[in-house]
């Protein structure tokens, strides 16, 4: 509570007479022990008047608190302290109002966050999709106008796609530069800008304005990326109240511009392979759709070493793996398996991916992005389709390793004296039924080693339908546990091959190796 407000009430209000000469608020550290927490005038001694009152009422800050009044004059201690609690009652009032205003906003962010999943996964056709995507981003943030721009072919100039507002039909045929402007800006530079004050940023293009009446206010404008690669951009104008867009407005635009660009990398790829013949071409089509999901390259740190490995074992892998940076000091490592391979399997990968990096912006634990995971596969898949599923987070400052295993195989943690932990903490596969998971916990040594995997490693069978097993997996690790972290996973490799005796897998077969650097002077 901003307390001196309290002290502006009781100064003005025409019933307290008489002259104030100390207000003072204690907080109740103990039997015999306050704090200060404001008092009235800012520098003022002891009293020495009569007290008027004393009374404990409750606060925000501690459990409770006091009040303490001298006066030189005549002053009703009842009115006081009804004055008193009457403010006190009508802050709370306010602070409950604002909770409840604020719920009610997350509640209809998660509306739309369910919305523009649904329409990613129905094929929707892009110009009604990107402009629900604006409808929804002008409507959560009470703005005046929005428009989504994308770049023209030859990549020099952002073209309007959707526009809404009072000069939508104006601004339609309007191109801009590549770098001018606040757009052209931040499609250059692929970073969201946040301005209040148009006019007072020398990269704002008055040229519009002036050409169009429109008075452009506030600005808040983000990148339509898909794997750094900018796609156009979505822009808000002028909140309706007035007020400056929020940090908190950018993250929530961030969030949809993330799904309309991974719909917009996924329309384009389509657009180009159905150009080719449908039929013979139809698994090369998806495996490129599948290619762009997976990552290119994985993120590198001073700290940790990751090895991968992806085998499919026909041209459209039913895997799926990846490495985000989730801030400086954490680092989410995922690997997945569908039920099923081929065009299903990979469109199914697609939809996952896409939910999950619009849930990985959010601060939820993972047994919540678990949960809510599953939900969205379980409403947008067939009844035989589902998704093995592990998700960890590593923390570079506490060596901590966080995960979720729905229903995957289980990672292997191999210790320095050859122990090692199967990561089993998590439940059900996703996509089956709804479901409540839980989250597990390990510490991560300097000498361990870490394995993610798939199950065409363990179930590759020779000839005479031998699987190879986890046993044999964990004596490679335990032998080359002090190796390079890329020779132990071409190792790996190696005994799969000589056991099976094939040059190709009969199952997908992915891995991700982890173990963190060795510290200078360890």
């Amino acid at each position: 509570m901003h307390w001196s407000g309290l002290f502006e009430t009781i100064l003005s209000h025409p019933q307290i007479t008489g002259r104030l000469e100390n207000i003072i608020l204690y907080s109740k550290n103990g039997q015999n022990s306050t704090t200060v927490i404001q008092q009235w005038p800012q520098k003022s001694s002891p009293a020495t008047n009569r007290k008027v009152d004393q009374f404990e009422f409750p606060i925000t800050e501690t459990p409770a608190g006091q009040i303490i009044l001298s006066a030189s004059g005549p002053v009703n201690p009842d009115i006081l302290r009804l004055v008193c609690l009457e403010w006190i009652g009508q802050q709370l009032r306010d602070e409950l109002q604002h909770t409840e205003n604020r719920f009610r906003r997350v509640m209809e962010e998660i509306s739309t966050i369910h919305d523009i999943n649904r329409m990613l996964s129905s094929g929707q056709e892009m110009e009604p999709f990107l402009k629900r995507i604006l409808e929804h981003a002008c409507h959560l943030l009470g703005a005046e106008s929005g428009s989504v721009m994308l770049l023209t072919e030859d990549k020099t100039e952002l073209e309007f796609r959707v526009v809404l507002g009072p000069k939508a039909t104006e601004v339609s045929p309007y191109r801009l530069a590549l770098g001018k402007g606040i757009s052209g800006w931040v499609a250059a530079n692929n970073k969201p800008i946040l301005i209040p004050h148009a006019y007072q940023d020398e990269r704002f293009d008055p040229s519009f304005d002036q050409r169009s009446g429109y008075r452009t206010e506030s600005i808040l404008c983000v990148p339509l990326a898909h794997n750094e690669q900018v796609l156009g951009v979505i822009t808000i104008l002028n909140r309706l109240d007035r007020q400056a867009f929020t940090e908190y407005d950018q993250q929530m635009i961030m969030t949809f511009a993330a799904q309309a660009a991974m719909a917009l990398e996924n329309s384009r790829l389509v657009r180009e392979v159905l150009e080719k013949e449908r039929i013979d071409q139809e698994l090369k089509i998806a495996a490129e759709i599948q290619q762009r999901i997976l990552p290119q390259s994985i993120p590198g740190h001073p700290l940790w070493e990751i090895s991968t490995t992806y085998v499919p074992c026909k041209v459209v892998s039913g895997d799926y793996f990846n490495v985000y940076q989730r801030s400086e000091n954490q680092t989410v490592l995922v690997i997945a398996d569908v039920s099923g391979k081929g065009v299903p399997g990979a469109m199914l990968v697609s939809n996952m991916e896409a939910a999950l990096v619009a849930f990985l912006r959010s601060n939820q634990s993972f047994a919540d992005i678990a949960a809510a995971l599953n939900d969205h596969i379980r409403l947008r898949s067939a009844a035989d389709q589902y998704i093995t599923f592990f998700i960890a987070e590593y923390n570079h400052l506490t060596h901590q390793l966080y995960f979720v295993n729905a229903g995957h195989n289980c990672p292997l943690l191999v210790h320095e004296d050859g122990s090692y932990q199967e990561l089993s903490t998590g439940d059900i596969f996703i996509g089956f039924v709804p479901w409540v998971y839980h989250e597990g916990q390990v510490d991560i040594a300097a000498t361990d080693l870490l394995l993610l995997y798939t199950d065409g490693l363990i179930e590759a069978m020779n000839a005479e339908e031998e699987e190879f097993g986890v046993e044999r997996v964990i004596e490679i690790l335990r032998a080359g546990r002090n190796k390079p972290i890329a020779g132990i996973r071409q190792t790996i490799l190696d005994k799969v091959n000589q056991f099976a005796d094939m040059t190709s897998f009969e199952d997908d077969l992915t891995m991700i190796l982890f173990k963190r650097k060795q510290e200078e002077g360890l």
